[in-house]
């Protein structure tokens, strides 16, 4: 058997691919690869103050850590305020932040999302859930019940906005030539969030609004039923434990 080619340009392309930039009310918004503790990429700002350009993240890693129910106590703060010192960062009213001049911003982005980083790793001091492991159990669940060969995990694609979306798990028609289902895991409000906005411009592409959209979210999680009323909105919202009645039937589902 053959050994796989490694070819640069192509390992090149697919880490390129991982950096996404996008509009919004508070800036450019980078996702790139430096990943939370939660298996989520983190996501840096890019904003004009005054005369300067600031990178920040938004306060993101913080929120996290509200999100796991993580209080910031003064010890923590002030371990946070010395790691984003050693980054050359600022860590002022629970946000990174380090001003940028044009020549120096790439590199300020990646500093201030390895910054931010260390915020969301105080998650691990509380917490032994190893990265992707909900995602990932979700993913190969869903293989189990469906197949291996219909299944591609993370499958790009892109809602109307333009906006790129990595899907955890895609289920192709039995002839595996089209997909038939898009397959999310949900384990935390940030996870509500990413998935909401995913599904949503997802489903305003006319010729992917008629697949199904299914949330899979993790039945031991502290969600509101809030916010899986939110999520139902765009998604066919299911607990993990009730995988099998879901995805049982998409395993003799021909193609639309």
């Amino acid at each position: 058997m053959s050994k796989p080619k490694l070819i640069a340009s192509e390992l090149e392309a697919a880490c390129r691919a991982l950096v996404r930039v996008e509009s919004s009310s508070l800036g450019l918004e980078v996702q790139i690869p430096v990943i939370y503790s939660t298996g989520d990429f983190a996501t840096v700002v890019v904003a004009k103050s005054n005369e300067s350009i600031v990178a920040h993240d938004a306060g993101f890693a913080a929120m996290t850590l509200a999100t796991h129910g993580v209080k910031m106590s003064n010890r923590m703060r002030a371990r946070i305020v010395a790691l984003s010192k050693h980054y050359g960062c600022e860590f002022l009213d629970d946000r990174m932040s380090k001003v940028a001049t044009h020549e120096t911003l790439p590199l300020a982005v990646a500093v201030v999302a390895n910054a931010s980083r260390t915020i969301a790793d105080q998650l691990l001091q509380t917490q032994n859930q190893p990265v992707f492991s909900f995602r990932q159990e979700v993913i190969e669940r869903v293989k189990e019940f469906v197949g291996s060969k219909r299944v591609r995990e993370n499958e790009t694609v892109v809602g109307r906005s333009g906006t790129q979306y990595n899907i955890g798990a895609v289920i192709l028609d039995r002839q595996q030539s089209a997909p038939i289902a898009y397959v999310e895991a949900v384990r935390d409000m940030d996870g509500v969030n990413k998935r909401f906005r995913e599904f949503y411009d997802i489903s305003l592409v006319p010729e992917m609004s008629e697949r199904d959209r299914i949330v899979l979210y993790d039945d031991e999680a502290e969600l509101r039923q809030g916010d899986l009323i939110i999520l139902q909105d765009v998604s066919n919202v299911v607990r993990f434990s009730d995988a099998e009645a879901r995805l049982r039937p998409l395993a003799v589902a021909e193609k639309d």
